[in-house]
């Protein structure tokens, strides 16, 4: 259950809790004055958290705050979030895995009840109890008028990482929803199907917004803003290992997509305007299986390619001809590191890849593990341990 921050209005039955409630309960804090923002960024905050949130009893703690679009700043780059407050720092949350998520709305009517994920970024808490906004590069296009910017994170009892801003408060705003511990994991993709279903923060008693921030660019031409290799890993739905377009590349651990063609991956393009037709595409190691543009979002490609023989190696793809409507980019690449059994993603198969699956063995996969789940079927087991040992020594090679 959620614990909040102002004991004044929580029941006993409340499973929001905050810092504030646990240790400074009647004292009085004082919020800075609202800070002038710029327009591209989406916040409803005033840069400084009056208390942190927890959910009581441990678990996944989801929230997000609604925004309405703004005309030309339909291209969200990252989501900032501040963690902890400075009321109640605690160094326990620095190093904390979290989930950076954006939903659109379906329906347009600012309720997430329907919302639809579009992306997700993982990240790693720092700064806490500071008011530092940390940065997740996160960039999709929002299809309509109002979307959702939030965070999925994994807290023990007695801890308190999300922010929360007290002063003048925007209502209906901000929701939370989760999966309290022993509850199994939350649900981002149906924010109804968790333990703690998404509700208005104000149905807990509390009133404020989170520091939950999204940044945006005005104008922005067609062009492919991001890639993941994306894999159905049990029941928490999909599990996204991020492709940057420059610098290192990332690292793909996992043998394939289960019930597919032995050494099959999901490829996913996201673009900054909806994609109407695509000419071809290859790969640099291997097949091409076959794209589609993803009919419920369009501004995403899905290409499924047969990579069996290609571990150890960086692999590219390349969609050729992507046209929008008034646009048309002659090529769109992203690469791939495919190192089968790299659960930590440092470029070779090791030791401290076996040991990872075996402390994890015996869980469910989920956005904290899911990369010891090497054959994606959604549970970390004996298979998981004997594809990294059969992988151990593998590397990729210098790039």
């Amino acid at each position: 259950m959620l614990l909040a921050a102002l004991a004044l209005n929580v029941s006993a039955a409340n499973p929001l809790a905050s810092a504030f409630q646990r240790h400074h309960a009647g004292r009085a804090i004082h919020a800075l004055f609202p800070t002038l923002l710029p327009a591209e960024v989406y916040a409803i905050d005033d840069g400084s958290a009056d208390i942190s949130i927890g959910l009581s009893n441990g678990g996944d703690m989801i929230s997000l705050n609604s925004f309405t679009v703004l005309p030309g700043a339909e291209t969200i780059t990252s989501v900032s979030i501040a963690w902890g407050s400075p009321s109640d720092p605690d160094p326990s949350l620095d190093g904390l895995p979290y989930l950076a998520v954006i939903w659109s709305d379906p329906d347009g009517d600012g309720d997430p009840a329907d919302a639809h994920v579009l992306g997700t970024a993982s990240g790693v808490i720092s700064s806490q109890g500071t008011d530092t906004f940390v940065v997740t590069d996160l960039a999709r296009t929002i299809p309509g008028s109002t979307f959702f910017v939030g965070l999925m994170v994994n807290q023990v009892v007695g801890q308190f990482p999300v922010g929360f801003d007290k002063a003048n408060p925007l209502f209906n705003r901000s929701y939370v929803a989760g999966a309290e511990l022993g509850h199994g994991h939350g649900d981002i993709y149906d924010l109804t199907n968790n333990n703690l279903p998404v509700l208005t923060i104000e149905y807990y008693g509390l009133f404020g917004n989170w520091t939950i921030r999204a940044d945006a660019t005005f104008s922005s031409p067609f062009r492919l803003l991001g890639a993941v290799s994306q894999m159905d890993q049990g029941e928490v739905g999909p599990q996204n290992i991020d492709l940057p377009l420059s610098g290192p590349a990332g690292i793909e651990c996992r043998s394939g997509i289960p019930g597919e063609r032995p050494g099959t991956y999901k490829w996913v393009f996201s673009f900054s305007e909806p994609v109407v037709s695509i000419d071809d595409a290859e790969v640099s190691c291997g097949h091409v299986q076959r794209r589609e543009i993803d009919p419920a979002y369009p501004y995403q490609v899905i290409l499924y390619t047969t990579n069996r023989q290609c571990s150890e190696q960086y692999v590219t793809a390349t969609l050729l001809g992507v046209h929008s409507a008034t646009e048309t980019l002659p090529s769109a690449a992203a690469t791939m590191g495919l190192l089968v059994g790299d659960v930590d993603a440092d470029g070779v198969v090791t030791r401290n890849d076996t040991n990872q699956v075996k402390d994890l063995r015996g869980q469910t996969a989920f956005y904290v593990n899911f990369r010891a789940d090497v054959t994606g079927n959604g549970v970390i087991n004996q298979n998981d341990l004997s594809a990294v040992n059969v992988h151990n020594g593998d590397r990729l090679p210098p790039r």
